[in-house]
Protein backbone atom coordinates (compact mmCIF):
# COMPACT_ATOMS: atom_id res chain seq x y z
CA UNK A 1 0.00 0.00 0.00
CA UNK A 2 2.49 2.51 1.04
CA UNK A 3 4.75 1.68 -2.14
CA UNK A 4 1.30 2.34 -4.00
CA UNK A 5 1.50 5.74 -2.80
CA UNK A 6 4.74 6.65 -3.96
CA UNK A 7 4.71 5.24 -7.03
CA UNK A 8 1.35 7.77 -7.70
CA UNK A 9 3.15 10.61 -5.88
CA UNK A 10 5.74 10.17 -8.55
CA UNK A 11 3.22 9.69 -11.59
CA UNK A 12 1.66 13.43 -9.98
CA UNK A 13 4.82 14.91 -9.95
CA UNK A 14 6.26 14.16 -13.03
CA UNK A 15 3.14 14.85 -14.82
CA UNK A 16 3.31 18.46 -13.41
CA UNK A 17 6.56 18.35 -14.54
CA UNK A 18 5.74 17.77 -18.21
CA UNK A 19 2.66 19.58 -18.19
CA UNK A 20 4.14 22.73 -16.49
CA UNK A 21 6.97 22.61 -18.88
CA UNK A 22 6.58 26.27 -21.86
CA UNK A 23 7.66 25.31 -25.55
CA UNK A 24 10.08 27.26 -27.22
CA UNK A 25 10.15 28.97 -30.71
CA UNK A 26 13.36 29.51 -32.32
CA UNK A 27 14.16 31.66 -35.28
CA UNK A 28 17.67 32.32 -36.16
CA UNK A 29 19.02 34.52 -38.83
CA UNK A 30 22.76 34.03 -40.44
CA UNK A 31 24.81 36.22 -41.72
CA UNK A 32 24.33 34.60 -45.23
CA UNK A 33 20.76 36.55 -44.88
CA UNK A 34 21.81 40.03 -44.21
CA UNK A 35 24.03 39.66 -47.11
CA UNK A 36 21.60 39.18 -49.32
CA UNK A 37 18.82 41.72 -47.76
CA UNK A 38 20.35 43.91 -45.45
CA UNK A 39 16.64 44.62 -44.29
CA UNK A 40 14.24 41.78 -43.34
CA UNK A 41 10.83 41.66 -42.14
CA UNK A 42 9.67 38.74 -40.43
CA UNK A 43 5.85 37.51 -39.06
CA UNK A 44 5.50 34.61 -36.66
CA UNK A 45 2.91 33.69 -34.56
CA UNK A 46 3.35 32.00 -31.16
CA UNK A 47 1.15 30.61 -28.41
CA UNK A 48 0.51 32.85 -24.90
CA UNK A 49 2.51 29.45 -22.74
CA UNK A 50 5.70 29.84 -25.57
CA UNK A 51 8.98 31.81 -25.13
CA UNK A 52 10.43 32.99 -28.21
CA UNK A 53 14.11 32.51 -29.23
CA UNK A 54 15.84 34.94 -31.47
CA UNK A 55 19.26 34.54 -32.45
CA UNK A 56 21.10 36.90 -34.83
CA UNK A 57 24.50 36.47 -36.76
CA UNK A 58 26.96 38.93 -34.84
CA UNK A 59 30.86 40.38 -35.14
CA UNK A 60 31.82 42.45 -32.38
CA UNK A 61 35.39 42.90 -33.71
CA UNK A 62 33.56 45.02 -36.74
CA UNK A 63 32.52 46.97 -33.82
CA UNK A 64 29.05 46.52 -35.02
CA UNK A 65 26.23 45.37 -32.32
CA UNK A 66 22.49 44.85 -32.15
CA UNK A 67 21.18 47.32 -30.21
CA UNK A 68 20.37 45.82 -26.72
CA UNK A 69 17.16 46.20 -25.57
CA UNK A 70 15.25 45.56 -28.66
CA UNK A 71 12.24 47.77 -29.61
CA UNK A 72 8.93 46.18 -28.85
CA UNK A 73 5.91 48.49 -29.96
CA UNK A 74 3.69 46.95 -27.03
CA UNK A 75 4.91 45.44 -24.04
CA UNK A 76 1.61 44.66 -23.11
CA UNK A 77 1.86 41.41 -25.22
CA UNK A 78 5.34 40.53 -25.12
CA UNK A 79 8.59 40.92 -22.96
CA UNK A 80 12.69 40.59 -23.31
CA UNK A 81 13.80 38.41 -20.42
CA UNK A 82 17.22 38.13 -21.77
CA UNK A 83 19.49 38.86 -24.31
CA UNK A 84 23.40 37.55 -24.30
CA UNK A 85 26.52 37.22 -26.78
CA UNK A 86 27.44 33.90 -28.00
CA UNK A 87 31.31 33.49 -29.00
CA UNK A 88 32.09 32.07 -32.42
CA UNK A 89 32.74 28.19 -31.56
CA UNK A 90 35.56 28.90 -34.06
CA UNK A 91 38.59 30.31 -32.70
CA UNK A 92 39.52 32.69 -35.81
CA UNK A 93 39.99 36.63 -34.70
CA UNK A 94 37.36 38.17 -36.85
CA UNK A 95 34.67 34.90 -37.15
CA UNK A 96 31.00 35.26 -36.77
CA UNK A 97 29.48 35.12 -32.92
CA UNK A 98 26.10 35.14 -32.30
CA UNK A 99 23.47 37.05 -30.47
CA UNK A 100 20.66 35.61 -28.48
CA UNK A 101 17.48 37.32 -27.00
CA UNK A 102 14.48 35.83 -24.90
CA UNK A 103 11.21 37.14 -25.20
CA UNK A 104 8.54 35.89 -22.92
CA UNK A 105 4.44 36.46 -24.58
CA UNK A 106 2.50 38.06 -21.65
CA UNK A 107 -1.11 38.20 -23.53
CA UNK A 108 -2.57 37.38 -26.34
CA UNK A 109 -2.72 40.49 -29.22
CA UNK A 110 -0.52 41.95 -31.79
CA UNK A 111 3.60 43.48 -31.11
CA UNK A 112 6.39 44.24 -33.08
CA UNK A 113 9.74 43.58 -32.51
CA UNK A 114 12.39 45.81 -34.27
CA UNK A 115 16.51 45.42 -33.77
CA UNK A 116 18.98 47.15 -35.57
CA UNK A 117 22.73 46.80 -36.11
CA UNK A 118 24.37 49.75 -35.67
CA UNK A 119 28.37 51.11 -34.36
CA UNK A 120 26.86 52.93 -31.22
CA UNK A 121 29.28 55.60 -31.12
CA UNK A 122 28.22 58.82 -32.09
CA UNK A 123 28.95 58.94 -36.14
CA UNK A 124 29.10 55.41 -36.36
CA UNK A 125 26.84 53.66 -39.29
CA UNK A 126 23.33 53.10 -37.88
CA UNK A 127 20.58 50.86 -39.13
CA UNK A 128 23.50 48.61 -41.29
CA UNK A 129 20.86 45.99 -40.91
CA UNK A 130 17.96 45.33 -39.14
CA UNK A 131 15.14 42.88 -38.45
CA UNK A 132 11.57 43.72 -37.77
CA UNK A 133 9.41 40.91 -36.45
CA UNK A 134 5.46 40.90 -36.21
CA UNK A 135 4.33 38.97 -33.32
CA UNK A 136 1.32 37.64 -33.19
CA UNK A 137 0.54 35.94 -29.49
CA UNK A 138 -2.59 33.78 -29.66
Amino acid sequence: MKILKIFNIIIVILFCLFACTSKQTSLEVACDQFAGKKHLIWEIKIQRSESFLLTLCSNPTTGFQWVDPAQISNENIITQTSHNIIPSEVNVPGSASKEEWIFKPLNKGKSTLALEYSRPWEGGEKREWSLTVFVDVD
